[in-house]
């Protein structure tokens, strides 16, 4: 036997900041296309910019984007991306 899973996108909860950030039929269309994430979507179409997306977390959630950290190597292996 045999099942079909839906799989969704694993940042479904980005859709609130991508409406503020683009067109309505921009999104609709990236919506109907969409693998595993909204934000490579977004990004591999060319539609915004990483840094974009960065920018409008960053305001939405009042956190600072962290630059130029010097991370150890040994805080590299110990701790996921």
């Amino acid at each position: 036997m045999t099942t079909s899973v839906n799989l969704l996108p694993n940042d479904m909860w980005l859709l609130l900041i991508l409406r503020e950030l683009m067109p309505t039929t921009a999104l609709e269309s990236i919506e109907s296309r969409v693998g595993v994430s909204y934000w490579r979507a977004v990004v591999d179409e060319a539609l915004l910019t990483d840094d974009e997306i960065l920018e409008a977390l960053s305001k939405r959630a009042r956190v600072g984007i962290a630059n130029g950290l010097l991370v150890s190597s040994q805080a590299r292996e110990k701790v996921q991306e």
